[in-house]
Order: C-alpha cells, then structure tokens, then sequence
C-alpha cells in the first residue's frame, strides 16, 4: 500500500520524480479505494445531492441563474466535493449516469422558482454519447421547463471537437445554452472557440484571484473578456472572492460572476430564501 500510494502522488506531481512515503498518503489511497468500491451504489441509492450557487449580473446586482453543483453526503466522511468522486465516476464508467441524475434533479429544483436558469456540469463522455439529446430533452420534459432555462457547463473538448459541436448545436435548438468551463485563455481553447456557437465563457478562478496582482492580470482577463464579447458570448467570472475583485471585473466589463463574495453553495431551500431576500432588497 505505501509503494502504490507513493507512486500515485508522484504521477499526480509530474514525471521524472520521486516521492517518500507519508501516513497521510496512506489514508488517501485508502479513501479512494473505500469510495470506488462504494460509488455505483450510492449512485443507484440516490445518496448525492445538489447545492447550489447564485450566478450574479454584475451590471445590476441581480440573480441571472444558479449553477447545481453535487455533493455526496457520505456517512463516514462528511459532505464529499466533485474532487473527490467525478474522476472515480470517470474511471468506473459511471460518470454518465452521474450526469443523468444531475441533469434531472437540476431541472426538477428549479422549476418552481421563476425566471432564473440552472447550469449544470457535463461530462466530455455525456456529450459525445449519441442519445446525449434524449438525456437532456426528458430532464425538462420530466421537470416541466422551458429548454431556455437550462445551461450545459462544458469543460471537456479535447476528444471529438465535432461531436462535441454538433451536440452544441441541437441543444440550441431547443432552447438550452453552454457555456465553456473554466476557461484560461491556452492556445488549444482558443482555436475551438472559433468553431464552438457558446453563450457564455466562464473565466477560470486563478486568473480572477490574480487581479489583485497587477496590471498584467487585469489586461489578461480583459482580453479574455473582450474575446468573449467578439464571439458573442457573455463573460462570467468564477472565484470571486473580494470586493476588490468585483470592482475591477465591473470596469473590465465582465458581465457575470459568482463565488463567496456573494454565497457559498446551498441547499435548494436556502437558495430560495435568499433569493426571495435579495428580490425583496433590489424591489425595496
């Protein structure tokens, strides 16, 4: 078990190295190994939840949507993050049905709340499935919504770029939008941009958390943002943290953003009272 976690974190930290073992690599081999072997069963069981988090109009204060972010609940370790379970459902082949689920619960939380969106994460692997538009069309069939109410967050593009696109294309015309994840501005991401008809690109949370850092930061995010505005896109920025980083995403022209400066993830019914709260003060 030391060898295999010792090689593990030196693969996770780049060729070429070494590492000597630690106890704590121990404990998280042996947590990866627990939550592999548990995964299609809590999956099956209904075990994961959905938190989410308020997608802020930079230009008026108000909510423009929530992003559904999973979590898993799990008995012995607390409330589990993404980190600690997609890339196992990656791994096991679980991912699509994990994807199933979300899309669904998604739509379902949020149909009773009017006038904002959801964005949901979707797997590269969900997305080049052939019947990936029958999973997303009987989501909002089941929840009863408007396709317009759906966002697809698309992170994963390095494999079939076309497949990738056409799937793009036939959620638009039913009414859903995408957004590209995380976006940090590398050459490859860039070139795909050209091909990909995206409503929104999400500026990554490093290169937010670094505006602080000088000018060169701000004249990054600034042309990653009129990059977007050029292709037609809205501009949201992800992480935000500060005051100062919302000050400076508003004079950069940056049209959305979320992070802890406004909430952390919530339970649907938290969500709700902080949303009546904040309609009441923009009202009142």
């Amino acid at each position: 078990v030391e060898a295999d976690a010792a090689m593990y974190a030196a693969k996770a930290r780049g060729k070429n190295r070494y590492e000597v073992f630690d106890p704590s690599m121990r404990s998280a081999s042996e947590l990866r190994s627990q939550l592999r072997t548990e995964l299609g069963d809590a999956i099956a069981r209904g075990e994961f939840r959905l938190y989410f988090q308020p997608v802020i109009d930079l230009a008026t204060g108000e909510w423009s949507g929530v992003e559904a972010l999973a979590r898993w609940p799990h008995p012995q370790h607390g409330l589990l993050e993404p980190s600690d379970f997609v890339d196992l459902a990656e791994t096991k082949g679980l991912i699509v049905e994990l994807d199933r689920w979300a899309l669904g619960a998604a739509c379902e939380a949020i149909a009773d709340i009017p006038d904002i969106t959801v964005t949901v994460n979707v797997s590269g692997r969900s997305i080049r499935r052939s019947d990936f538009g029958e999973m997303v069309s009987t989501a909002l069939r089941d929840a009863g919504i408007d396709g317009s109410r759906l966002v697809l967050d698309i992170a994963d593009l390095a494999r079939d770029p076309e497949r990738a696109r056409a799937q793009v294309q036939a959620a638009h015309s039913s009414g859903v939008r995408s957004a590209l994840d995380e976006f940090s501005g590398d050459i490859t991401s860039l070139r795909r941009l050209r091909t990909l008809e995206l409503d929104y690109l999400k500026i990554h949370h490093t290169l937010v958390s670094d505006l602080a850092s000088g000018k060169a930061a701000e004249t990054i995010a600034g042309a990653l943002i009129d990059i977007a505005h050029e292709l037609g896109m809205r501009a949201i920025a992800t992480g935000v943290e500060t005051e100062q980083q919302h000050k400076t995403l508003i004079e950069l022209g940056c049209d959305l953003g979320q992070g802890y400066y406004w909430a952390k993830p919530q339970a649907i019914a938290d969500l709700q009272n902080a949303l009546a709260g904040q309609r009441a003060a923009v009202t009142g």
